[in-house]
C-alpha cells in the first residue's frame, strides 16, 4: 500500500512533463501512456517476484531479496547497481518533488519577507531532513 502511495505521489509530478513531450497533446494519449508505463512497470515488479519465488522456497524469502542469494560476485554487481540507480535518481526526484510544491506555495500569499529564493532553500532542506529521517529510522 506504501509503494502504490509513493508511485502515485511520484507519478503525479511526471504527468505534465509527459503530457508536453507527446506529439500529440491530448488526455487520451496522455492516459495512454501513462497506462503503457504503468503497466510496463508492473510487468517488471511482477516478472521479478515469480523470479524470486522460483528461485527461493516462500519460506527461504528474505525482507531483503538480495540477502537470500549470499555473497556471490553477482549479487555484489547487482547490490552496486542498485545503490547507483537510486543516488541518480533520488536528485530527479528532490527536483520534481521541489518543483511541484514551489507552484503550489505561488499560489497561495506568502509574506515579502519569504522570497522565492528562501523558499526554495526551506524546500530543499525539508525534504533532505525527511528522507533522511525516514532513511535512519527504517529497517528494511
Amino acid at each position: 500500500m506504501v509503494g502504490f502511495r509513493l508511485t502515485a505521489c511520484l507519478s503525479v509530478s511526471q504527468v505534465l512533463p509527459v503530457h508536453s513531450s507527446l506529439a500529440v497533446r491530448s488526455p487520451r494519449t496522455t492516459n495512454l501512456a501513462v497506462m503503457l508505463a504503468l503497466c510496463f512497470c508492473c510487468c517488471c515488479y511482477i516478472s521479478a517476484g515469480v523470479l524470486g519465488m522460483l528461485t527461493f522456497s516462500s519460506h527461504a524469502i528474505q525482507p531483503n531479496i538480495l540477502r537470500s542469494y549470499g555473497n556471490v560476485v553477482l549479487v555484489d554487481v547487482a547490490r552496486v547497481s542498485i545503490a547507483l540507480a537510486v543516488s541518480s535518481l533520488y536528485p530527479l526526484l528532490v527536483f520534481t518533488a521541489r518543483g511541484a510544491l514551489m507552484i503550489m506555495l505561488q499560489r497561495a500569499k506568502l509574506p515579502a519577507w519569504l522570497t522565492p529564493s528562501r523558499v526554495f532553500f526551506a524546500l530543499t532542506v525539508l525534504l533532505l531532513v525527511l528522507t533522511y529521517l525516514v532513511a535512519t529510522t527504517c529497517q528494511d
